[in-house]
């Protein structure tokens, strides 16, 4: 089991290391980052000394500071009084009683003039209960200001110090670092990209970078810029030793690359940013890449990063992972890769497949883009899986409805339907009846009498009326007849008009009896 240990910056180091060696005894694996701040250890230092030497301690900061507590614990551990007081007012009399020796120590985030108006005050109040002489008391303000200046922590430029904001305007902020005066963060070190980093506010905890000290004037400058790319060095650092990827946003296309924002400035080479050729770089800006750290150099500000790297090492366990799981019969879900005449392939995860123009669908398509475009999703079936050559045949049409299954109801021998001529060959012509269906229409059912050549009678494209002369599902095929259309349109025609004349006939039995009649009324006048 690995654990990680990280502590309050305000916290004691001996704690700390009582919580690692616990751990450690436990057989745990332990990975410390030392979090504690420099200017916090030194100062727990100083009060440990100081508390050595004296009877009491007075500790200035507030009750509800961790820091301030912490110091006067440590005090208390040295076998010395201690008391906290925010306000010089607050200090007791009676807590001299039996102290030969009162030291002042500050916390943190304490201002300097609280600490000073507090010594000044023990001082008084020594002068109130000895009454010494000149001389003890020179001496004694002698050793209460070594012993506050003690209690100050050493900085130096370079180090790397916790502290609070005091005030922030337009020329700067003010940091108390716990030093003998505010430090000031000048405008231009506030953030390497102001506009797009948070303000500073009073109250606010951060680190920063002592950049110069002057001891006599008591004059410090520090800097949140270099802090922060400090940090971020560290966390590259720390990155590319663990082969970890990290996040950064792209912020401009730049000759050979993009710029991308690392809490430094980054850059990643054209030819690092996908698995491929990438023609318009202009549509990364803005976006957030995930990017392994290739090389690192602080001397010159260098950090090259590669998006390629992680890309190529995701593609690589997602192939992995479908080569495992893909069998076939599957239906899987794909993205079209690439159309080419013969077909599409698929990516199917890491693995392209090849989806044949004759799988696309049930109907005749003459090219793939007629069905498909790049970049659509869609579902197929694993026709066949060839892990030896690294093939993987798929079928659109399989999981689409068989247009074949319940075709005798829909096209009953006898019928007459409409169709369009999909291609001729010397022994008749293909008639398709709807998309997946085809029939043949023989030569010898084009028509009445001879045929040499079925382009004789149908051309390709024509629409046409075909009768249903058999109907083999099971063989996928069907007899269809032109001919047969047109004799029985021919038929209807004469029965038509045979119908016509029983309606308006006239027999010659009526035509001679007429006749009769008619002599027979001639011979009666006379």
């Amino acid at each position: 089991e690995r654990v990680g240990v990280l502590a309050q910056t305000t916290q004691r180091r001996d704690v700390v290391e009582r919580v690692l060696e616990h751990l450690r005894r436990a057989s745990v694996q332990v990975r410390e980052i030392d979090t504690i701040c420099s200017a916090t250890k030194a100062r727990q230092a100083a009060v440990c000394r100081l508390a050595r030497q004296c009877d009491m301690v007075v500790v200035v900061g507030s009750l509800e500071s961790a820091n301030t507590r912490r110091l006067a614990e440590l005090a208390r551990e040295q076998g010395s009084r201690a008391y906290i007081v925010d306000a010089a007012e607050k200090l007791d009399f009676l807590w001299l009683d039996g102290a030969n020796t009162v030291g002042v120590a500050a916390g943190a985030s304490t201002p300097d003039w609280i600490t000073k108006e507090v010594v000044g005050k023990v001082e008084e109040m020594e002068k109130d209960r000895q009454a010494p002489g000149d001389e003890q008391v020179q001496e004694g303000e002698q050793d209460s200001k070594a012993i506050y200046e003690e209690s100050l922590p050493v900085l130096k430029p370079g180090d790397m110090v916790a502290g609070r904001v005091v005030s922030v305007d337009e020329s700067g902020a003010l940091v108390d670092v716990g030093y003998k005066s505010e430090g000031l963060i000048p405008a231009g070190e506030l953030a390497r990209r102001p506009a797009h980093e948070p303000e500073l506010r009073a109250g606010d905890e951060v680190l920063v970078c002592v950049t110069s000290v002057d001891a006599q004037e008591g004059v410090l400058r520090l800097s949140k810029r270099r802090a922060d790319e400090k940090l971020s060095w560290e966390r590259l650092e720390e990155a590319l030793a663990r082969q970890e990827p990290v996040e950064a946003k792209v912020l401009q296309e730049v000759k050979g690359g993009l710029t991308v924002d690392v809490g430094l400035r980054g850059f990643v080479p054209a030819s690092q940013v996908e698995r491929g050729y990438v023609s318009d770089l202009a549509k990364y800006v803005g976006r957030t890449l995930r990017l392994r750290v290739l090389e690192l150099d602080r001397d010159r500000g260098r950090a090259v990063l590669s998006q390629r790297v992680v890309l190529e090492e995701e593609h690589e366990q997602l192939r992995n992972q479908t080569w495992s799981t893909i069998e076939e019969g599957q239906v899987v879900r794909g993205i079209v890769k690439s159309l080419t005449d013969f077909g599409a392939f698929i990516d199917l995860g890491g693995v392209d497949g090849l989806l044949h123009v004759s799988e696309l669908s049930w109907g005749r398509v003459k090219h793939p883009s007629d069905v498909l475009k790049e970049g659509q999703e869609l579902g197929v079936m694993v026709l066949r899986v060839d892990r030896d050559k690294g093939r993987i045949s798929l079928s659109l049409k399989q999981v689409l409805d068989d247009p074949w299954a319940n075709l005798a109801e829909r096209f009953p021998v006898g019928g007459v339907v409409k169709g369009r001529v999909t291609r001729i060959a010397p022994f008749g012509a293909f008639v398709e009846l709807e998309p997946g269906v085809e029939g043949l229409v023989h030569i010898s059912e084009l028509a009445d009498g001879r045929v040499g050549k079925p382009e004789e009678v149908v051309s390709p494209d024509q629409e046409v009326k075909v009768k249903i002369l058999r109907v083999r599902p099971s063989e996928r095929r069907i007899s269809l007849s032109l001919k047969e259309v047109e004799q029985d349109r021919e038929k209807a025609t004469v029965r038509g008009f045979l119908a016509n004349q029983e309606h308006d006939r006239v027999t010659i039995g009526e035509v001679i009896g007429g006749l009769l009649e008619g002599g027979r009324e001639r011979q009666n006048r006379q």
